[in-house]
C-alpha cells in the first residue's frame, strides 16, 4: 500500500499499525478527523505527502514530524498549532514544496532562521527554471 486516504471520519486516534502494517505508504490524508497526535506517525519514513488538516493537533504534533526527511508536502491548516515553531523543525521545513499552517493561532510572525529562508528560495528559483525549460521545450514541439 503506498497511498492511503482516511480522511472526514471521526478518528480520534492513529496508534493503530500504519507503521508497521504500511513500511511503504508515501502519501497519508488524515484531514478532517479529531485526532489530537500524530506521535505514531513519525516511524512511516517513507511518507512524501501528509494532510494533516481540520484536526486538533498542537505544536508537539510539529516536533513529532520534524524527523521525516523525505515529506514535499505537509497540511496543517485548521489545527491548534500555536507560538513560535520549534526549532527542531526547521530543517524538515526546507525541503517541503507545500507547507499549509493557516487557520491555527500564531500571535506572531513565522520566522525561520536566514539559511532555512534562503535554502527554501533555491529551492523555488530551481523549480521555476525547470518549469521554464520544460515549457519551453513544450511549446517549441
Amino acid at each position: 500500500l503506498q497511498h492511503l486516504f482516511v480522511q472526514s471520519n471521526v478518528l480520534c486516534d492513529c496508534s493503530g499499525g500504519v507503521a508497521s502494517d504500511c513500511p511503504y505508504l508515501k502519501t497519508l490524508d488524515l484531514s478532517n478527523n479529531q485526532l489530537t497526535t500524530v506521535s505514531t506517525l513519525q516511524a512511516v519514513t517513507s511518507l512524501e505527502i501528509l494532510r494533516l488538516a481540520n484536526n486538533s493537533l498542537d505544536a508537539q504534533t510539529l516536533r513529532a514530524l520534524s524527523g521525516m526527511s523525505l515529506l514535499t508536502e505537509l497540511t496543517l491548516h485548521d489545527n491548534r498549532i500555536d507560538g513560535p515553531l520549534p526549532r527542531v523543525m526547521f530543517p524538515a521545513i526546507a525541503p517541503l514544496s507545500t507547507f499549509s499552517l493557516s487557520g491555527n493561532g500564531f500571535f506572531r510572525a513565522i520566522q525561520l532562521p536566514l539559511e532555512q529562508y534562503e535554502g527554501v528560495q533555491r529551492q523555488i528559483q530551481a523549480r521555476r527554471l525547470i518549469r521554464k525549460a520544460i515549457d519551453a521545450a513544450n511549446s517549441s514541439n
